[in-house]
């Protein structure tokens, strides 16, 4: 299903591609799908066709082309600080702002040119990490910042990376090493991590930015545990949209419905349930990778105490979404939501917490969860379970 459904979403980002620009096609391999999945094409087809002038499609195409082409030059943009940024390759700085360039490229180096005048630049290659292979993008962009609010400001991407860079590597050498199922779901779908700092938003992943997992590291305390838990997460979620890309094949009834129209009892639940699923999914990303690290011992005390807390508090989470899917398929018993495929899936979600309940629930009737916001907070896990023991 995975595997078909990725090459239906290739099939249509090349369609676009062909509407947009059909000559495109001369100058990149037609048949590899790395080049279609790459996430800003993502953004660049969500977006309006003011936004697509600031930042064109054969710059985001750029180092996906033949060297030939590369050579001869190809169209970009800088933005409003002097910025050019290129996908899979790094960032351009100049003090040329909102012009249009030619980049090129001789051998291993590149030269920019403005109505055929060499410019000066500096230039920072895009920081990869890990063996996924994912690209930790540096800097905000003309396209990435329609995935944020527009009533959320300052939005700090480079200072988060420099503060958090090595605990993201922590965590993906981790996954990478010990969690071999959540590894290999983010092996097929996480492109780019994009660390911002934000008071206002949660950590998301997106289908009209798919393949990039937002990560809002907002604490200096946060640490190697925080991104497990959150990679995995977002990281589910990107893997989901591919397997659920069909999502109403999914439902008998339209996967937008929410929660409280389906339920008298649910009336404050505004989710789709095409959410709660998803939902339901990344639940068991998070367990697998969380449970062993602390079965193994990685961290110190703290870190253990804190996984045990997380645990605890997405077991809980957990159940409350059964609980709700299980309600609503009762509730509607004449004709059940659930297709068989997705029935099958949601038996796998009951199956997963029912291990993970079972193994923790020494842990889980002991811990006081009654004061966790919506994201967990050690802080208060640990003001309010002060006696908690490993």
């Amino acid at each position: 299903m995975f595997e078909r459904n990725k090459n239906s979403i290739v099939d249509t980002i090349k369609t676009l591609i062909y509407t947009e620009n059909k000559k495109l096609f001369d100058f990149i391999n037609f048949e590899d799908d790395f080049i279609y999945l790459e996430p800003m094409l993502f953004a660049y087809f969500n977006s309006n066709s003011n936004t697509r002038q600031k930042l064109p499609l054969e710059q985001l195409l750029y180092n996906y082309m033949t060297y030939e082409t590369q050579n001869k030059g190809v169209r970009v943009k800088s933005d409003i600080e002097g910025n050019i940024y290129i996908p899979n390759l790094g960032y351009f700085r100049t003090k040329t702002q909102n012009k249009e360039l030619i980049i090129k490229k001789n051998d291993t180096k590149y030269t920019l040119e403005v109505e055929n005048i060499k410019i000066k630049f500096s230039f920072a290659p895009c920081l990869v990490v890990s063996k996924f292979n994912i690209e930790v993008v540096g800097m905000n962009n003309v396209l990435l910042e329609k995935s944020f609010s527009d009533t959320v400001i300052n939005i700090k991407i480079e200072q988060t990376v420099v503060k958090h860079i090595q605990n993201l590597y922590k965590a993906l050498n981790f996954i990478e090493t010990e969690c071999l199922e959540v590894a290999n779901n983010i092996s097929k779908s996480l492109r780019k991590i994009i660390l911002f700092n934000s008071n206002e938003l949660n950590s998301f992943a997106s289908f009209s930015f798919q393949g990039i997992a937002f990560l809002n590291a907002n604490s200096l305390e946060y640490d190697e545990v925080f991104f497990i838990d959150d990679i995995s997460h977002q990281s589910g979620h990107i893997y989901f949209n591919i397997e659920t890309y069909d999502k109403e094949s999914y439902f008998n009834i339209n996967p937008s419905i929410t929660v409280s129209s389906l339920h008298k009892n649910l009336k404050n639940d505004e989710r789709s349930i095409y959410v709660v699923f998803h939902a339901m999914f990344t639940y068991t990303q998070i367990l697998k990778s969380l449970d062993i690290y602390y079965s193994k011992k990685y961290g110190n005390q703290k870190q253990l105490k804190e996984v045990m807390g997380r645990i605890c508090f997405y077991l809980n989470k957990f159940k409350k979404d059964i609980d709700c899917f299980s309600n609503i398929t009762k509730y509607n018993s004449a004709k059940t939501i659930l297709t068989k495929k997705s029935e099958m899936i949601f038996n796998d979600f009951i199956d997963t917490f029912t291990f993970y309940k079972r193994k923790w629930n020494r842990h889980i009737n002991k811990v006081n969860l009654s004061k966790q916001p919506y994201n967990f907070n050690y802080k208060i896990f640990k003001m309010y379970n002060k006696n908690i023991t490993l």
